[in-house]
C-alpha cells in the first residue's frame, strides 16, 4: 500500500503536518497551514497506518542531573544508611549479653567513684574487674586521683550493682 510522497496533516494533531516519503512516515513535521475546513487527507489518498507505538513527536531530551541533584541523591543514601544502622543497633541491643551488663556496671561504678573524689577530672582507673551474673555484679579496682593538696593518691574501690542502681561499698 503506497501513496504519493508529501506532507499530510497529522491524524491526532491537526496543527502538525508529517511527511510521507512514499514508503514510510518520517519524523519530520511542520506547523500545519491547513485551514479548519480543509480535509485531513487529500481525497482518495490511501495512507498506511502508523506502526504500533509510533509517535511523531520526539521524546524530550533529558536534563543533566547537576551538582544539586547529586548532593540530594548522596544525602538520601547517607540518611538511608544511618537509619539502617540505627535499626540494626536497636535489634542488636534488645538483648544485651552478660558481658554487656558487666561493662555497663563497670562504667556506672566508675561514675559513682568519680563523684566521691576531690578531683574527679584527674581520675585514672586500673585493675578493674566485674564478677557476678544475672544483673548482680561486684566491681573492684584501683583509682589514682589528686587529693586536696594536689598529690596523686591510689585508692581501692568496690561497688555492688543490681542492674538498676550502683552502691559504692568501699573507697580507700
Amino acid at each position: 500500500m503506497s501513496s504519493h510522497p508529501g506532507w499530510f496533516t497529522h491524524p491526532s494533531n491537526t496543527n502538525l503536518q508529517i511527511y510521507w516519503n512514499g514508503q514510510q512516515w518520517s519524523g519530520s513535521r511542520l506547523k500545519s497551514q491547513a485551514k479548519p475546513h480543509d480535509p485531513i487527507y487529500p481525497e482518495g489518498a490511501q495512507l498506511p497506518a502508523a506502526p504500533p507505538g509510533w509517535n511523531a513527536m520526539p521524546k524530550p531530551a533529558k536534563r543533566p542531573m547537576g551538582c544539586f541533584g547529586f548532593i540530594l541523591i548522596t544525602a538520601g543514601v547517607v540518611v538511608a544508611i544511618v537509619i539502617a544502622l540505627n535499626v540494626y543497633g536497636s535489634f542488636r541491643n534488645a538483648n544485651p549479653t552478660d558481658e554487656d551488663k558487666q561493662a555497663e556496671s563497670q562504667v556506672a561504678c566508675e561514675n559513682v567513684v568519680k563523684n566521691n573524689l576531690k578531683s574527679p577530672s584527674t581520675a585514672s582507673f586500673s585493675n578493674e574487674g566485674a564478677t557476678g551474673t544475672n544483673g548482680q555484679y561486684t566491681v573492684t579496682g584501683d583509682v589514682d586521683s589528686q587529693n586536696s593538696f594536689g598529690a596523686m593518691v591510689r585508692n581501692h574501690f568496690t561497688c555492688e550493682s543490681d542492674g538498676e542502681t550502683v552502691h559504692l561499698t568501699s573507697l580507700g
